[in-house]
């Protein structure tokens, strides 16, 4: 058989076959002997386009829209990690719902259905679950809420990785919003891996507060003004921010017509000096290089006699950014060879045991090789 192109796997006991994949070592060897991946220097995540978002999650008023996107491929030595979410989550503001007369019969009003949940197992058989919240209560003699607000249904998944473990989901963080429709999430960790690329290690859902008053929106305050985009010699313009963090409940009222706002101003920085040009980047937006500092030093040798180990670090002193450089090597490990050599056992032929360092010492010593067993 001959050996693949690439291999992250390597060796079925008795040959050094090479593997793409688990699956293609699991299937060509039936044991596998090692599951750790060969080590193929700096590799950045690599994650898929995101998603169309959802529905927005209500038929009226300010409700909750997100997307998401799946890790193609983790990184490995000291390429970009992958983000700790791959879901994303945005404010949506569709017509103003009616406003219902105080003595008027209301039908209940429930939320849209949620999208499904991530299935309860990363592999085989699990279950999905998706839901939706009650809105509107009924009031008067309009029509009751329907009970059938959770779904469940049946998922599977591919089969099981022999080497991936994972920790329970850790519990949902608090809801997001104190009265109304918001999002809480929850976690789990790698107890065991690898595991596949496309294991979601995240998961959001929608979430109830309490009924909300009629109430007006809660607007954020302004961020700071962003650095003027201009370094030099002419005008320029800065930003700043500011959007809705709790949106108004029906009856209530808000002054922002969208769910983030912008405010722009004219700025000037001065005239140019020969240091500076209105052509050059802004220093945040270079390349920085990854910077270490000078090797400690070596550590002791792990061996007393004979050969053994010493290693050394350094650290980094400047993180990268910008697409800048990475780091280099932050440890080196070299043979150490004691000047003392390993003394050695050796048992007489008439049941002693006796301590020496080399034959030779032995025999300088008066003994005997008939002596020794």
């Amino acid at each position: 058989m001959g050996k693949c192109r690439h291999f992250e796997y390597t060796g079925c006991r008795g040959n050094a076959n090479n593997f793409d994949t688990l699956e293609d070592c699991v299937s060509s060897c039936g044991t596998v002997e090692g599951g750790s991946p060969v080590a193929a220097g700096d590799v950045d995540c690599m994650l898929t386009e995101w998603s169309a978002f959802s529905s927005c999650s209500v038929t009226c008023g300010t409700g909750l829209k997100s997307r998401s996107r799946q890790i193609k491929r983790r990184n490995s030595g000291n390429g970009a990690m992958c983000p700790k979410s791959t879901t994303q989550t945005e404010v949506c503001t569709l017509d103003d719902c009616p406003a219902p007369s105080p003595t008027s019969d209301v039908d209940c009003m429930l939320s849209e259905w949620s999208a499904w949940s991530l299935c309860s197992e990363t592999c085989g058989d699990g279950v999905q679950a998706r839901q939706r919240m009650v809105k509107r209560p009924a009031q008067g003699q309009g029509q009751p809420c329907d009970p059938n607000v959770k779904e469940m249904r049946s998922c599977n998944l591919s089969d099981c990785h022999p080497y991936c473990m994972l920790s329970p989901w850790g519990d949902w963080s608090k809801c997001s919003v104190a009265c109304g429709v918001g999002k809480r999430m929850r976690r789990r960790m790698e107890k065991r891996g690898p595991c596949p690329v496309d294991t979601q290690y995240t998961e959001m859902e929608p979430c109830q507060g309490s009924l909300c008053q009629d109430a007006n929106c809660v607007i954020s305050e302004w961020t700071a003004w962003t650095p003027c985009d201009a370094l030099c010699g002419v005008m320029g313009t800065q930003t700043r921010f500011r959007m809705i963090v709790q949106p108004a409940s029906e009856g209530g009222t808000c002054p922002l017509s969208d769910p983030k706002e912008m405010e722009m101003r004219a700025c000037y920085n001065g005239p140019c000096t020969d240091a500076t040009s209105t052509t050059e980047s802004t220093q945040e937006n270079l390349p920085v290089d990854c910077q270490v500092g000078d090797w400690g030093e070596w550590s002791a040798c792990s061996k007393s006699c004979g050969t053994g180990r010493q290693v050394r670090r350094r650290s980094v002193t400047i993180k990268r950014k910008n697409h800048g450089a990475r780091c280099p090597p932050l440890k080196e490990v070299q043979h150490c060879d004691n000047a003392v050599k390993c003394r050695k056992l050796h048992r007489t032929k008439y049941g002693h045991v006796i301590v020496i360092r080399t034959l030779d010492e032995y025999l300088a010593d008066g003994g005997s090789l008939g002596d020794l067993v």
